[in-house]
């Protein structure tokens, strides 16, 4: 950072050597580390380089690949084609590493195109005559290109028709020659040191290793998460459920398309009333705890009704499987606001017009979270938040391990660290982040590296925080930065 990258043109800049720093400390020490860093410190070649250098250290038969999750698929290409590229030929020319870094970016399979369905489109195309030719052009953008997201011109439309379906047939003729098996053979290979992947597929491998279904990502010994901030939405995507009315009515038009017009009628009549019944024009933008009045469990009650029996219901033309699936669904979400289930947290979030969403989180989800802003609320603690063992997800066993934490939070604050008050978000995030941790690390369903640890580096930015690092308004010190 003071020499090799200032002579390929980049700046000397204190705050990021401090978080390289950090993060190279978290790793070797085997430690769970959150950071928060502004705009501008460089985070991104912190990281990148923290985790190049750890690997170089490690024995060769231990070095696993490094995973790097972030939000955005910007940063993601960016990582891709603009950070290691440029840090690989740097670190070449030293002599620092002996082959260039090889890096490839994990997707879900709806991504990537299926050469034999790509070409049954294209044959389906020409069919049709002229008038196509822009959809031509697509379709033959993607012959050239496996990833869909870096295809022009290409529909919604014939994104679904081509993608790799769920579930390939191993008797599929195009096997051998499959574009997407090359892609994940070389994805696994042993050239591969870093993944790159969005929170959603972090998270989606976490739950196929605890189930115990195949893995989605190749094993990894190193975990940085970016735009770590985005991380509990993401997890409230993936492990909650939601039901709006609007949600409702879009079942409402699929029956009605499926000559279920009466049935569509009377479902449309029990919405109506559960929105009444929940609508509040005085609370917009907001989420407000799930407390029942009898008039709303009568309208929940009246709507899972109408769900299961249109469900049930036999039409001269059978409904196709998804819309069958959405209306059993729709039944399960408000069975949970019936029975006010405890193991979820129950909540309705209003939108700027006051209309409501039903939300059910799991517990183990944010739980964790409100236990540690109770004990931060009202007390000071250190800005850089570093927990030297697993949090458990089990509430019961944070609650016993509050007080090893905050003697960990007093020991910093004594020596001579400024104070300063932990913003909400922080903490949330902080524990969400751990939680993910604990999935990822449970004995027996977590990605393992061979010496049996697996170490995790979040990188979280917030732009409300008063004293933010590399903030060069404020009169931070050099601890403070730290």
């Amino acid at each position: 950072f003071r020499i090799l990258l200032p002579q390929n043109g980049l700046a000397v800049r204190e705050e990021q050597i401090t978080l390289c720093h950090a993060m190279l400390d978290a790793l070797f020490n085997k430690e769970v580390l959150l950071c928060e860093a502004g705009v501008g410190i460089g985070k991104t070649l912190a990281y990148l380089v923290a985790c190049v250098l750890w690997q170089q250290q490690r024995p060769a038969a231990l070095v696993e690949p490094v995973v790097i999750s972030t939000s955005s698929v910007t940063l993601q290409e960016a990582i891709l084609r603009e950070y290691l590229p440029f840090l690989s030929q740097v670190l070449l020319q030293e002599h620092i590493i002996q082959a260039p870094i090889c890096a490839v970016v994990r997707k879900g399979k709806e991504r990537f195109a299926c050469d034999l369905r790509l070409q049954l489109r294209k044959t389906q195309v020409k069919q049709r005559g002229q008038g196509h030719d822009a959809e031509m052009r697509s379709l033959y953008n993607v012959s050239r290109n496996l990833d869909l997201d870096q295809a022009e011109g290409l529909s919604n439309f014939d994104r679904r028709l081509i993608c790799v379906p769920e579930h390939c047939p191993k008797s599929c003729s195009a096997r051998r020659s499959c574009r997407y098996r090359k892609y994940l053979e070389e994805a696994n290979g042993r050239r591969v040191t870093i993944q790159i992947c969005n929170h959603n597929f972090l998270l989606a491998d976490a739950t196929h290793r605890q189930e115990k279904w195949p893995r989605l990502l190749k094993n990894y010994q190193a975990l940085v998460i970016d735009e770590a901030h985005k991380l509990p939405e993401a997890a409230a995507q993936m492990y909650g459920r939601r039901f709006s009315v609007q949600d409702g009515e879009n079942l409402c038009r699929l029956l009605e398309k499926s000559h279920c017009t009466h049935t569509a009628q009377q479902l449309r009549e029990r919405l109506t009333a559960l929105q009444a019944a929940f609508c509040a024009d005085e609370i917009v933008n907001a989420a407000v705890a799930f407390c029942p009045s009898n008039v709303q469990n009568a309208a929940l009650l009246s709507a899972q009704a109408a769900f299961r029996q249109a469900a049930v219901t036999r039409t001269a033309k059978p409904l196709p499987a998804w819309p069958l699936h959405r209306l059993r669904e729709s039944a399960d979400v408000l069975q949970l606001f019936i029975e006010q289930n405890s193991n979820c947290i129950l909540y309705i979030q209003y939108d700027s017009d006051g209309k409501p969403t039903l939300c059910a989180d799991c517990r183990g989800v944010r739980e964790i979270g409100d236990i540690f802003f109770d004990l931060a609320r009202c007390q000071c603690v250190h800005h850089r938040l570093l927990i030297h063992e697993k949090i458990s997800r089990k509430v019961e066993h944070d609650r016993r391990r509050l007080h090893h934490c905050n003697r960990i939070r007093a020991n910093h604050l004594s020596g001579g660290i400024q104070k300063r008050h932990m913003n909400r978000d922080i903490v949330a995030l902080a524990v969400n982040i751990l939680h993910v941790a604990d999935v990822l690390h449970a004995p027996g369903k977590a990605p393992r590296c061979t010496d049996g640890n697996i170490r995790i580096v979040a990188v979280h930015f917030h732009s409300h925080v008063g004293r933010r690092i590399g903030n060069q308004n404020t009169d931070c010190t050099k601890s403070d930065n730290t």
